[in-house]
Formats: structure tokens, sequence, C-alpha cells
């Protein structure tokens, strides 16, 4: 039988027909005819669902580097003998005693006496991880978070005089020693800028 394939396509449809076709390849009879209603990439409040996987790619991606980054280091630092090779020692270094705020501890003694390799490796490792807010103003949600953090620094900076903390690591120590809340998340309270750990790394 000779036929002919007929579609109409739409941005959320295709339409098609089948068509019967004599000798002269003309139509004399339609075979059967539909149409297919697919998604238009959206979610039900109009947004593309592209938005939604490049979020969740973003962070995949962001993620990703934070965990090749911190590995990075942790060679760098073990090469340097300011961390252990031994994973059991470097496991006891998170938290030795039973002490869960150990980092912060070490940050608040780096400004009153000198640290040992081990507990210097330590401290970097942790200033790597909490590196604070640096925007790249790449995007107009970028300019208007970068505006908002900016905003909130003085904040941190009347409670820098206020615990009278030379460094954002002492700050923090005390305010966690009056078991107050460390860090910003979410929005509550203040976030801390990149320029504030450089500023103790010096």
């Amino acid at each position: 039988m000779n036929y002919r394939l007929g579609i109409d396509l739409g941005t959320d449809s295709l339409g098609w027909s089948l068509l019967e076709l004599d000798s002269s390849k003309e139509p004399t009879n339609i075979i059967d005819a539909g149409v297919h209603i697919f998604s238009n990439g959206r979610n039900e409040k109009g947004e593309s669902l592209a938005v939604e996987r490049r979020i969740a790619r973003s962070m995949r991606r962001r993620r990703e580097r934070f965990v090749r980054r911190k590995n990075k280091l942790i060679n760098y630092l073990t090469k340097l003998n300011l961390l252990p090779s031994n994973k059991a020692e470097f496991k006891s270094l998170e938290n030795p005693k039973g002490q869960p705020h150990y980092p912060y501890l070490l940050r608040n003694e780096a400004i009153h006496r000198q640290l040992k390799p081990y507990e210097l490796g330590r401290v970097l490792l942790h200033l790597n991880q909490r590196r604070g807010f640096k925007s790249s103003l790449k995007t107009k949600d970028d300019i208007k978070e970068s505006k908002e953090v900016m905003k909130r620094a003085s904040v941190l900076d009347d409670m820098l005089k206020n615990y009278d903390s030379k460094t954002i690591g002492e700050l923090f120590y005390k305010r966690i020693k009056k078991n107050e809340q460390v860090l910003c998340r979410d929005g509550v309270e203040f976030r801390t800028l990149r320029s504030y750990y450089e500023n103790e790394f010096d």
C-alpha cells in the first residue's frame, strides 16, 4: 500500500495523519490521524524545568569542587608534615577527646600561642572549609545577595569589637563558650565575608 505520513509539530504537541495514496500518489483515504500532547518543559508556576536541573547541576559541581579542593589541600599539608599521613591519627584531629569545636579552639589559641604543626594544619584545613562569602557578580541574584551580605557585614564588625576579638576565629570561639550561634545559616543574623578569613589567615 502506498501511503503518506503528515506531521504538524507544535511547541507542546505533535499532530499526525496517515493518508492512503492511489497509483498516482494522490490521497484517497485517511487511514488514521491523531495528536500527542507533551510537556512544554515548565512546572506548575510556568518556570522552565531547565532552571531546576541547572540549579541541581550547579550544586553537584560546587560539591565536587569542594571535595577536590579539600583533598588537594590535605595531600599538600601532609607532604609538609602539617597533617598526619595515618588515617586514624588524622581522624583523631577532628575532635580529639570529644571536643566538637576543636578547630575553633585552635583558631582562638593561634592568637595567643604558636601552634604545633598538626594543630596549624588542622586550622588551615578548617579555614579552607569555611572560606566565607565572595561574590562573582554574574547575575542579578548575585548582585542582590552581595549587597545583602555587605549590609550584614557591619553586624560582624560590631561583634568583633564587642567581644574584643582580633579574628572571627576568636570571635566564634567566644560565642561557642557562651552557647551562642557561630555561623549564619539561611539568612539568620549574619554571614561572613571572605576578607575576614583572609585577615585571620594572614
